[in-house]
């Protein structure tokens, strides 16, 4: 019973989480827009990757490092297998940036398995990779605002600094329960955290991307959202585990560096791939994708077992 109730109430954290990351998306862009579009659109960007910052760093504070890795090992490879490939079912439009961001987000994944490999992530290491992640969003706010895509919501400050401030309180009290719940699942199990981190936080992190996508490919908008994809994938693998890192140094458990590991490369393969094709690809390729990232949630499990 209280393995069930800690499950429900990570599910539910993690779903406060990312609606908090949405509205605070949505509150701060709108604020700062009028003043200042570049700012607006890289804060905006900043904030869609709040969630997945707040679980690693959370996660390194309670030194529970696999949950760290895991979160974002776990969604970035959710996002190469499910919401890139659904995007790019639908690439009718042309947008620029994708080839660019799928070569960062799979020298991101190459940065994560080769400051890993030696069983630990420093501060210094953590440090490099933040510098990085914020390197990633400034380009990817310029590329925005040349492209004329910032299209503020129609409403005024105060409703805008409204959605700023709950979304602050959802994130934080999201990211409290779903770590809290987490370390109690996790308790007793080998490698628990980890293995919590790659399936339910790395899910939970992707839908949002998932469901982005979904809707983007159906508009025929599908490069648009394979570039959101691969920025948001790029952010969070260099970002969200430097600023774990700054809070505690991870220590990487050989189960990561098994299964974990090469699913996550794998990932970065198949952004690469579809990056490259430029081109709508058929539906059969996203549904090959949901079966490859199926495999790679068993590989998960056998790797943390």
């Amino acid at each position: 019973m209280a393995t069930a109730g800690a499950l429900l109430g990570l599910i539910v954290g993690v779903l406060l989480a990312f609606a908090g990351g949405e509205a605070l998306t949505r509150g701060s862009r709108a604020l700062i827009a009028p003043a200042a579009a570049g700012a607006a659109v890289f804060v905006a960007i900043l904030a869609s990757a709040l969630p997945e910052f707040a679980f690693a760093m959370r996660a390194a504070q309670l030194d529970l490092p696999g949950a760290a890795l895991g979160a974002v090992a776990g969604s970035f490879v959710a996002n190469a297998f499910i919401a890139a490939l659904v995007a790019a079912t639908g690439a009718e439009d042309e947008a620029r940036g994708g080839r660019t961001f799928a070569v960062g987000s799979a020298i991101a994944a190459g940065a994560l398995l080769f400051v890993a490999f030696d069983g630990q992530i420093t501060r210094v290491e953590g440090g490099v990779m933040l510098l990085g992640a914020l390197v990633a969003a400034v380009r990817a706010a310029r590329l925005e605002v040349k492209a004329e895509a910032l299209e503020g919501p129609g409403i005024g400050g105060v409703p805008a600094l409204g959605l700023i401030v709950i979304g602050l309180l959802l994130v934080g009290g999201g990211t409290w329960l779903a770590i809290n719940e987490l370390q109690t699942w996790a308790a007793g199990r080998a490698d628990g955290d980890l293995l919590a981190g790659l399936t339910m936080l790395g899910a939970g992190a992707a839908l949002p991307e998932i469901a982005a996508a979904t809707v983007a490919a159906r508009r025929g908008c599908g490069a648009r959202g394979f570039v959101n994809v691969v920025v948001g994938t790029t952010l969070t693998l260099f970002g969200a585990i430097g600023a774990a890192a700054l809070v505690r140094p991870l220590a990487v458990s050989d189960a990561f560096m098994t299964g974990p590991a090469i699913a996550v490369a794998a990932a970065a393969v198949v952004l690469l791939a579809v990056g490259a094709a430029r081109r709508r690809l058929p539906r059969a390729v996203a549904w090959a994708g949901v079966a490859a990232w199926l495999c790679a949630m068993g590989a998960f499990a056998w790797g943390a077992a």
